[in-house]
């Protein structure tokens, strides 16, 4: 599994065990003071590991495009402003006499 596979699992596990914690938050109501402050910390942990998690996927896929920019840098460019420009530019036209 490569490392961006495993930060986006990271991130959507973070999420889904916050979506449980307010879910219980929402429906105990008779829950004790300590207990809803342990909840709420605990979704507090799990909203710096959702964010670390999307910092490192981020990280992760910029270091791909470094090693493919490296490689054939004008590729990339040409790539790069052909999707920016939605296909418009960076082809050869040829002059018609």
């Amino acid at each position: 599994m490569d490392p961006a596979s495993v930060f986006a699992v990271t991130q959507r596990i973070a999420v889904a065990a916050s979506c449980v914690g307010f879910w219980l938050l929402l429906m105990d109501e008779s829950m004790s003071p300590n207990a809803r402050f342990a909840i709420l910390a605990a979704l507090a942990i799990l909203a710096c590991v959702e964010k670390l998690g999307s910092v490192m996927n981020l990280v992760a896929v910029e270091r791909d495009w470094v090693g493919i920019n490296i490689i054939s840098p004008d590729l990339i460019c040409v790539n790069h402003i052909n999707h920016v420009t939605g296909g418009c530019c960076g082809r050869k036209h040829h002059n018609r006499p």
